[in-house]
């Protein structure tokens, strides 16, 4: 491909990225049922069989980086989540907002190699702890 084709195509090398994660990652989450568990376990799992690339991508940080593609795609996605699980409370913005952050500083953790388990033992791990919060949080 001519450096003329791809700057039609695409911004820089850091939307190629992106496109990537979402035409692979996207053609996945269509094929299964949507609730927030199967999705979890489908992006860690995607993640995980991927993670030479996606290790690489993340570690770059700034303007266009697939980080910040990252985070913009799954922030309003587990925001919305989040808000379905307590329909009919009344939650801070700040409540989600850091669940959120956590969860996805968690995900680029665990994908840059700093926990090195599996992605079902990951997601296991992250089911306990969001459910024991929600439980607190409930009471």
């Amino acid at each position: 491909m001519s450096r003329k084709s791809f700057y039609y195509h695409f911004k820089d090398k850091y939307d190629l990225v992106a496109w990537i994660f979402d035409e692979n990652f996207i053609a996945i989450v269509k094929k299964e049922p949507k609730d927030a568990w199967t999705f979890m376990e489908l992006l860690c799992s995607y993640l995980y069989e991927n993670r030479d690339f996606y290790r690489k991508v993340l570690a770059i940080e700034g303007q266009n980086s697939f980080s910040a593609h990252f985070e913009e795609l799954l922030f309003p996605m587990i925001q919305n989540r989040l808000q379905t699980v307590y329909a009919g409370k009344e939650l801070h913005p700040i409540c989600i907002d850091f669940v959120v952050d956590g969860l996805l500083c968690s995900l680029k953790r665990w994908l840059l190699g700093k926990y090195d388990i599996p992605a079902e033992e990951f997601v296991d791990i992250l089911h306990s702890l969001i459910g024991n919060a929600a439980t607190i949080y409930a009471s």
